[in-house]
């Protein structure tokens, strides 16, 4: 889901951050790269609209992508390189209507919760154009005949989610390492699932919260990043020590691919702790080759991270002199 961009002037860039990200993120992702010249990481993708996200481009060569999108207008905008499923995925098989909105991107098996979105500007996006009958199936049906590998979920169905997960469990439990998941904190859709219902049922999956990976907030006259958390991306996660678990109950074969494909996405979202934590586990069940590039990824993102904090506390000291009692906020 989008919010309009803010008609504000865009505020000046930091050249300077901009050009260290730029560095850091070209080394790591040369990094992965090399760690997935023998194999593939792969994407569930449902609600595909508008393709993969950003951070997992660099990779698409080495990503098998399995993308779930039911409205044609954005399906057949995908490129032509993945496995596209049109179809409407849901907790059962059954018949439901699709809604098609004025913006593709905010239709939905729900209808949009117009009362409470009227309260924010460019509530006309979420006008229903038109509907359509859809039938709908479940996750584990739509990949029960594929050999995946499924390493990895993102999810972003306007609403859906709690019963698309539900029609999942197989999938989920036995395959996923991770999931970014668009959660809601208000109920943009009627009789939508909200983030602590999502979090409750991923928990129940042997999942962890990790982290918000974006935040969509919403004034009610504007959209510039402030107001209230209306929705965002939440990131779940096995614990690297449930990782550990469950591939020591796997043939030795098997359990590199595992391991090199749960660092994959920790290095993907920058969680290098957890990086770290795994490699002190796994060490002994990769090749040597493995390990280094690995450890080559922990550095280069440990540095990375060093140099953001330094320029954070920069940026605070400048800003505190020039506005007192101001600063960022505590880290504990």
């Amino acid at each position: 889901m989008d919010a309009p961009r803010s008609r504000n002037k865009k505020p000046k860039k930091n050249r300077l951050g901009g050009a260290l990200r730029f560095k850091y993120n070209k080394l790591i992702n040369r990094n992965i790269k090399d760690l997935l010249k023998e194999q593939k990481v792969g994407i569930i993708d449902v609600g595909a609209a508008g393709g993969l996200e950003p951070r997992w481009l660099p990779y698409e060569p080495y990503l098998k992508t399995f993308a779930f999108e039911p409205d044609e207008r954005s399906a057949k905008a995908l490129p032509p390189n993945i496995e596209v499923f049109s179809v409407a995925l849901y907790s059962e098989d059954d018949t439901k209507t699709i809604n098609l909105c004025r913006k593709p991107r905010t239709s939905s098996l729900y209808l949009p919760n117009v009362d409470l979105l009227k309260r924010y500007p460019s509530v006309e996006r979420f006008d229903v154009l038109a509907q359509e009958s859809v039938q709908t199936t479940t996750l584990d049906k739509a990949l029960a005949n594929n050999p995946g590998p499924f390493h990895f979920l993102k999810l972003d169905v306007q609403g859906t989610e709690l019963e698309i997960l539900r029609g999942g469990v197989d999938t989920i439990s036995k395959s996923l390492l991770g999931a970014e998941i668009e959660v809601e904190f208000v109920p943009l859709y009627e009789n939508a699932a909200l983030f602590g219902n999502i979090s409750e049922f991923m928990t129940s999956m042997g999942f962890e919260f990790i982290d918000f990976v974006r935040l969509s907030k919403w004034e009610r006259d504007s959209y510039r990043g402030l107001g209230q958390c209306a929705f965002g991306d939440a990131l779940f996660l096995k614990s690297p020590e449930t990782l550990v678990e469950r591939v020591q109950s796997i043939e030795e074969s098997a359990r590199a691919e595992i391991i090199v494909s749960y660092f994959i996405i920790l290095a993907v979202y920058r969680k290098v702790d957890l990086a770290q934590v795994l490699l002190n586990y796994v060490s002994s069940m990769i090749n040597e080759d493995q390990e280094r590039i690995m450890r080559n990824v922990i550095g280069i993102m440990s540095k990375r991270l060093d140099m953001h904090d330094r320029l954070m506390k920069i940026a605070s000291a400048v800003t505190h002199k020039i506005i007192p009692h101001s600063g960022y906020i505590s880290k504990v």
